[in-house]
């Protein structure tokens, strides 16, 4: 009877590890990928991204088949307008093997941009216009009150020349480009080569009806607007959830450029919290010229109880309290 036992305790053992060595060769996840790459293709620099003097860095999260083809790729962080122009560039990537056997990995690539039109970055200037028209909307008032959120560039004359809304509801959007374009400015007094000014203006619409423009520098619903909210990839790990949804609740602090300087999770999975801690890090908000702590709730959907079938649901902004 001993010996029965032992054996189907042996024999249950290597299942599991087997088991777990299969998973782990599906789903291994390698990190940045950019050096293992044979082949990896400079994204274009789109027009309307060179416009509205787009840079920074841009990170893709991708599939790579067992013969180093890119099968998915999906942009995690990164200024929208160069977001698409990454991805169709790393899918004609190719990569070199990681084992000595046939095996799907998964990866990061990370394209850093350089604006092809420098610009100074000032942030919300509201306060520092000469005149901001306000937008003529025909529909009806939002039930509650909204923010719509407009970068601008500005040149040395003080006339906007370009407005992208990419912050509130879709429907209030052209309407608030339009009359973000008709915004004034005092002329830069600058004794260089002339220079561009990449700013942000914002309207909040009051359910009333009213539209205000003279937001403050330390009004929350503006500080608590994300420029970039950096999504966490699916963990990788041979753990167990307990239900369908696992939320983790990140205190994030911000400098007053809109840069997150610290993330803390404060409850959820502990899988969970370290990749949600990372993608708070990488994350950006406005910036208002006033330090806060935002506190980010990000919601997982599991379609099974094994971690590699985790996926995000949704990013909630819950709460912003302005550093004193």
């Amino acid at each position: 009877m001993f010996v029965k036992l032992a054996f189907l305790s042996f024999f249950l053992f290597l299942s599991i590890v087997a088991a777990n060595a299969q998973r782990t060769i599906n789903g291994i996840r390698v990190g940045i990928v950019n050096g293992r790459a044979t082949y990896l293709p400079k994204p274009d620099y789109p027009p309307e991204a060179k416009d509205f003097c787009a840079d920074g860095k841009v990170e893709v999260l991708i599939s790579i088949s067992e013969n180093g083809d890119v099968t998915e790729a999906k942009a995690i962080s990164g200024d929208e307008l160069l977001r698409a122009a990454s991805v169709e560039a790393v899918k004609k990537a190719k990569f070199a093997p990681v084992m000595d056997f046939p095996v799907k990995t998964q990866g990061i690539i990370v394209y850093n941009f350089d604006s092809f039109a420098k610009c100074i970055n000032a942030g919300i200037v509201n306060k520092k216009a000469l005149k901001i028209p306000k937008p003529n909307v025909n529909p009806s008032p939002p039930k509650k009150e909204s923010l719509i959120v407009i970068q601008i560039i500005i040149d040395t004359n003080g006339k906007v020349i370009k407005s992208k809304a990419f912050a509130g509801h879709p429907l209030l959007r052209a309407v608030c480009e339009k009359a973000a374009r008709q915004a004034e400015f005092s002329p830069l007094a600058l004794n260089i080569t002339p220079i561009n000014i990449k700013a942000l203006l914002a309207y909040k619409f009051k359910p009333d009806g009213t539209i205000e423009t003279d937001i403050e520098k330390d009004d929350k619903t503006v500080i608590g607007t994300p420029i970039n909210l950096v999504e966490p990839p699916p963990p990788f790990c041979n753990c167990r959830f307990g239900g369908k949804i696992s939320s983790v609740m990140v205190e994030a602090k911000t400098d007053e450029q809109g840069n997150v300087t610290g993330a803390k999770a404060w409850f959820g999975h502990p899988i969970l919290k370290k990749i949600c801690e990372k993608a708070a890090l990488e994350s950006k908000f406005l910036p208002t010229n006033i330090k806060a702590k935002i506190t980010i709730i990000y919601h997982f959907e599991a379609t099974d109880k094994i971690a590699s079938d985790v996926k995000i649901n949704n990013i909630e902004i819950k709460e912003v309290k302005i550093e004193k």
